[in-house]
């Protein structure tokens, strides 16, 4: 995993793990994007490091080889410079080198640097009801696929789809950076909502999938792709009794156990001797 040396001192996934992560295999591959921001506390990147684990863990579980870009991956696409001095002006929330709003915009130029297409998720986004034969054919013939309503927390399309809307995306952020209140997810939903670019939009991503503590919604496990377990989400869980008050990385571990107990859910690597998880 990059880690820039400003940040040497801030707790990360070992590189052997991400190593591990990166190692090519007859699965499908998950992507996601993982940075550290200097403008966050020493506590949150290193939840942030534990929930990205529980994230490989996740997936590497149902099937999938789980890919992590970081921004060496960004740097090796062309127009970076170009992109990244578009981002750096955006006003609010402020999106200046190193900050999270930064690595929000740095994660589509990274996807769409690597050059294969595919899936991107969320690294706070865990698979349900989606199989890892999905990730072999893109849906939608591999037109770009948000698959979450409003957070873009899973994503498909072909590598040309990925680099459109790379493209596309600098090109609304150049023009609407120093104006107004603006992020990633606005910039995309944007983009789909004013005919700049065609995209289809799906709702196959839920949140925690619980009827009561600890008692799995199997039904919505089936009928959704993921979980987006972001922040926001946890505390509305908590505060509903639906899950305690742990760290979302114990929680996204908790949930696959629960899943695997009670919705008759085998992982992966119960029956596949060849695979193993760090």
């Amino acid at each position: 995993l990059f880690v820039s040396t400003q940040y040497e001192s801030v707790p990360t996934v070992p590189v052997d793990t991400v190593r591990n992560l990166n190692n090519p295999t007859e699965r499908p591959v998950m992507y996601t994007f993982y940075a550290i921001s200097s403008k966050s506390l020493r506590a949150q990147n290193k939840n942030k490091a534990k929930l990205l684990r529980a994230w490989s863990m996740s997936w590497s579980a149902a099937g999938w080889e789980p890919k992590v870009l970081t921004m060496e991956d960004a740097q090796k696409h062309p127009s970076f410079k170009n992109f990244q001095k578009a981002v750096t002006q955006i006003q609010e929330p402020p999106a200046e080198e190193g900050s999270e709003q930064y690595y929000f915009f740095m994660r589509w130029l990274a996807m769409a640097a690597q050059g294969n297409g595919g899936w991107m998720s969320s690294y706070d986004t865990v698979p349900l009801g989606i199989t890892s034969e999905e990730g072999y054919n893109l849906p939608n013939y591999g037109t770009f696929t948000s698959h979450e309503q409003n957070s873009h927390s899973l994503l498909s399309g072909h590598a040309s789809e990925w680099e459109r809307v790379a493209q596309k995306m600098m090109e609304v952020v150049s023009a609407r950076s120093t104006i107004d209140t603006f992020n990633d997810g606005q910039a995309l939903t944007h983009m789909r909502d004013s005919g700049l670019m065609s995209m289809i939009q799906e709702v196959s991503v839920t949140s925690y999938p619980y009827r009561s503590m600890g008692i799995v919604d199997c039904e919505l496990v089936e009928a959704n792709q993921a979980a987006h377990l972001s922040y926001i989400d946890t505390q509305k869980a908590m505060e509903a009794g639906l899950i305690p008050p742990r760290s979302r990385s114990h929680l996204v571990l908790d949930l696959m156990r629960h899943i695997q107990e009670q919705c008759k859910v085998q992982s992966v690597d119960d029956h596949d001797e060849g695979t193993t998880t760090d």
